[in-house]
């Protein structure tokens, strides 16, 4: 089991995060289900939440704030297939996010979080 004093701040993070990764994707396709979406917007919320936390201790600032911005999504009007579309375009760059992002990847994160919050706007 991964702790800190077994490895540095970066592993220990790249290996929590993993389990909220999968965690998410794990729920996706209840989010875009009828009956288990709350719980289901609401887990994918935590992990998030989490999430932005500890990118935050690491200074990985720009997933902080697409945690935050799929976080604004989710709870907003507009969850459901189309929050899940989006958290699944963040779920598929994953494996890039866990380490220092490129421009072209911390390009995405931002393009893409200007799709979460043009989606909260327009649902206000």
């Amino acid at each position: 089991m991964a702790n800190a004093e077994n490895m540095g701040l970066p592993e220990l993070f790249a290996e929590e995060c993993r389990g909220h990764l999968q965690e998410m994707r794990a729920r996706l396709p209840q989010l875009r289900g009828e009956a288990t979406a709350p719980a289901s917007a609401a887990a994918i919320g935590d992990s998030l939440h989490t999430l932005a936390g500890a990118a935050r201790s690491v200074d990985a600032f720009d997933l902080e704030y697409l945690c935050r911005a799929l976080e604004r999504l989710l709870d907003s009007r507009s969850a459901g297939d189309h929050a899940a579309a989006l958290i699944e375009s963040a779920l598929d760059l994953a494996p890039q996010l866990l380490g220092a992002p490129g421009g072209r990847v911390r390009n995405q994160m931002m393009a893409l979080a200007a799709r979460c919050d043009a989606a909260v706007t327009a649902s206000a």
